[in-house]
């Protein structure tokens, strides 16, 4: 099914502000920085080569997209998309392919592995200027078979955050016009 063409502000032309209400367990709030500490939990490989160098890249990649985003700059479908159905609420996700890690395999090898990130986020009418990230998460492609389950979970714990947050205009209450 073709996603639905529903315009998201991540890629208007026009600056949107970015606002971080996630896990719970993390520091929330308008600071990318705070969101870029809880994506370091997201590498789910265990054998994956982490060190200062390999987190400081792949948080430069993630920044970088998130900064376009803020710019109101990211290309329709290949950077963001729409999530497809008719589901309240209308949630986006923003790619990233190919952030190069070290892994070691089994053999005692290291090789280079390209890992996939999806970020999912809001842009409700109650806080115009904003796009809300509730949650991401790296996408394993390992078993064909059950990446759509998967990222189906990954989305229902982003749809939680997102009804979490509404009463409370997910922290942006006194920040937005009403």
């Amino acid at each position: 099914m073709r996603a639905p063409v529903i315009p998201s502000r991540c890629s208007s032309g026009n600056p949107v502000d970015f606002w971080w209400f996630g896990d719970q367990n993390t520091d929330n709030g308008g600071n990318l920085d705070k969101f870029l500490t809880h994506f370091e939990r997201t590498f789910c490989r265990k054998n994956l080569i982490l060190n200062d160098f390999t987190i400081s890249a792949a948080r430069a990649e993630i920044r970088g997209l998130l900064e376009r985003a803020m710019q109101g700059r990211l290309k329709p479908i290949k950077q963001i998309k729409v999530l497809a159905g008719k589901s309240i609420p209308t949630l986006f996700e923003i790619r990233w392919q190919n952030i190069p890690m070290a892994e070691l395999q089994p053999n005692g090898e290291i090789k280079t592995v390209y890992l996939m990130f999806r970020m999912y986020h809001s842009e409700p009418e109650e806080v115009p200027g904003f796009f809300i990230a509730h949650h991401i998460h790296e996408k394993d492609v390992s078993q064909q078979e059950e990446i759509r389950a998967k990222q189906n979970k990954e989305i229902a714990v982003a749809r939680r955050y997102f009804e979490l947050g509404k009463t409370i205009k997910w922290g942006l209450g006194g920040l937005t016009k009403s």
